[in-house]
């Protein structure tokens, strides 16, 4: 079950007015083809790369796909004399190497400016539907031409669609397809594509999620505009990879000033931390704060960060990897047991988990296994090497649907959650490991406590993450209109990731064993249309209003309601430093510095 990507590069640009091809053009020292190219080489999910070359730049291709560590690069075979017949060719060789299960996405070698979320969603909703096409709302008006200066005619906007790259079609699909069209003449001609030939042979097509930056280099202005893009460092925040935020002076503040709180430090001292989910929005800026305590305070804590992609925490704690003393990363899968491992801990922070809806969609498994496979893995090494004391990051989700006899969820709140739902198994199995750790606190005398987390946001947040206020934020940094795919009734708590940081240190070092807290203010409580609108207005854009698609839903919370009484972890001495707009404004701010650094 691989998904392959075909990049179509068999254009000659002749819009451009140049001698070269254009997707060989270098912009910034680097050719568009290998922007495009390490897309599809930095996702997760891409097996595999097939590139459809314009004829005589099959080595110039393969050259510079070797310079620039394109390692996933499979194929390379000839283009033909249109779009269509090059796209042909890139299926039709892959006849013989592909299953009924494969998956191939076709996309426009000129795009470079694909994201990760735009290529996850396109390959999850082929899964589901057998193809997906990325796209877009209209948000202008479109007109029919009676005549060449006059018209009467309309299409209202609401049923069009912008459809462009990538493109993902189950192998046997798009072969079946390719040879039938080919046969009879069908889909071919013209400004065809695949897309359009789909439609022209009788499949239903199924839309996935676009992005307004996904432009295709197709004139001057084009390339002007995508210079401007990696002048602005658009291109490096698509890539979905971790950002070193430590140099930029908001950040540093927001570190400051949890890290000077009147919290019980003396508990950290000389102490030794193992953190699961070290590179998440909570596990990153836990990190920082630790690491400025060890630099400022003489804290003396050593930390173990844990995580399966070392490559992602070199990147996001580079400064310090070096620091043999007080910091350490573990390469390890949560899901698998701690065999190897000979060290005690004093304190194990278990944070590790898929945390946003597009995961619980795509792996809803994988989101289980974290929060019940891996807390048990965690917790039976803790007892066997004495930890002081367990941390369970849990969530607002437990508590489940609001039944509408409280405006607040105390600790002892239970709503109902759907369990033949796939996506409840990630509130389902939080509560599940909510009970594991209760059981192992009276089986075994475990020391555990437990921070339930409202909707947490800050820069330390995923590139890739799809809750909507990451896409707000996005959206605003990027100066594009921000798309609410409801009413925006919804009311939820929120936490900026400094308070919900300071919150999890507090609940660490004064909570009680057993007790569970609610980490939420009610400066930060807010709906969705309010949040959506705070955003877009510090961007001078608008909010538009559209229906999500049927996958969409099904990551989607159903909560209507879902505010936190936060008076037990204020009884510790917990208080927000910053409420929703401050946090908002700030995270906006400098996730922006950091683009245009």
């Amino acid at each position: 079950m691989s998904n392959i990507a075909v990049i179509i590069a068999g254009g000659v640009g002749s819009r451009m007015h140049l001698d070269i091809p254009k997707q060989f053009i270098h912009i910034k020292g680097k050719p568009i083809i290998i922007y495009t190219l390490e897309a599809f080489q930095r996702h997760p999910d891409i097996d595999a790369i097939e590139v459809v070359c314009l004829e005589g730049w099959q080595d110039s291709l393969t050259a510079y796909a070797k310079q620039y560590g394109i390692t996933k690069l499979k194929y390379v075979i000839s283009g033909g004399n249109t779009a269509q017949e090059s796209i042909r060719n890139g299926v039709f060789y892959l006849e013989d190497k592909c299953g009924p299960d494969d998956i191939l996405i076709i996309h426009d070698g000129i795009r470079p400016l694909v994201d990760e979320a735009v290529l996850s969603d396109v390959i999850v909703k082929c899964r589901q539907h057998g193809n997906a096409v990325t796209s877009l709302p209209y948000n202008e008006q479109m007109f029919i031409a009676d005549d060449e200066e006059s018209t009467t005619r309309y299409i209202p906007r609401e049923t069009l669609r912008r459809v462009s790259t990538p493109q993902a079609y189950k192998f046997p699909l798009i072969c079946e397809k390719y040879h039938e069209a080919f046969t009879t003449g069908r889909g071919i001609t013209g400004s065809s594509y695949t897309n359009t030939m789909m439609a022209d042979l009788g499949v239903r097509l199924y839309f996935a999620a676009g992005s307004d930056r996904n432009i295709k280099l197709t004139t001057k202005e084009d390339l002007e505009l995508f210079s401007a893009y990696l002048s602005l460092g658009i291109y490096t925040q698509l890539g979905g990879g971790a950002k070193l935020l430590t140099h930029n002076a908001m950040y540093i503040e927001d570190v400051q000033k949890t890290a000077d709180l009147n919290l019980q430090w003396e508990k950290l001292n000389d102490a030794s931390v193992l953190i699961t989910g070290a590179s998440g929005l909570i596990g990153t800026f836990l990190v920082d704060v630790l690491m400025h305590r060890n630099k400022n305070y003489s804290q003396h804590c050593r930390i173990s960060a844990m995580g399966r992609n070392e490559e992602k925490a070199r990147k996001r704690f580079s400064e310090y990897f070096d620091l043999h003393d007080e910091f350490e990363f573990i390469a390890h899968d949560v899901n698998l047991p701690l065999k190897n491992f000979t060290r005690n801990y004093d304190f194990i922070l278990h944070m590790a988990s898929n945390t946003h809806p597009l995961d619980y969609s795509r792996d809803p498994v994988g989101t289980i296994n974290a929060n019940i496979i891996g807390l048990n893995n965690l917790l039976s090494f803790s007892r066997e090497h004495l930890t002081q004391r367990f941390m369970f990051a849990s969530t607002v989700e437990v508590y489940g649907n609001n039944r509408g006899d409280t405006e607040f969820f105390d600790e002892n709140y239970c709503g109902y959650i759907d369990i033949s739902k796939a996506r409840s198994g990630y509130p389902e199995s939080k509560r599940c490991g909510e009970t594991l750790c209760q059981s192992y606190i009276q089986q075994y005398g475990l020391d555990i406590v437990i921070p339930r987390f409202s909707r947490t946001y800050g820069p330390t947040m995923q590139e890739n993450d799809s809750k909507a206020i990451a896409q707000f934020i996005r959206k605003s940094i990027a100066h594009e209109d921000i798309v609410l795919k409801s009413e925006g009734t919804q009311l939820y708590s929120y936490t900026y990731a400094p308070d919900a940081v300071s919150a999890l240190l507090t609940v660490m070092t004064r909570g009680t064993n057993g007790d569970a807290y609610n980490i939420a203010d009610e400066g930060s409580d807010i709906t969705l249309r309010e949040l959506a609108q705070t955003a877009a207005s510090h961007a001078g854009r608008r909010v538009v209003f559209e229906l999500p698609d049927e996958n969409e839903r099904r990551g989607y919370s159903l909560a209507m309601k879902a505010r936190l009484n936060a008076s037990k972890l204020k009884a510790l001495g917990w208080n927000a430093l910053y409420d929703i707009k401050t946090g908002i404004t700030r995270t906006i701010d400098i996730l922006a510095q950091e683009m245009a650094s």
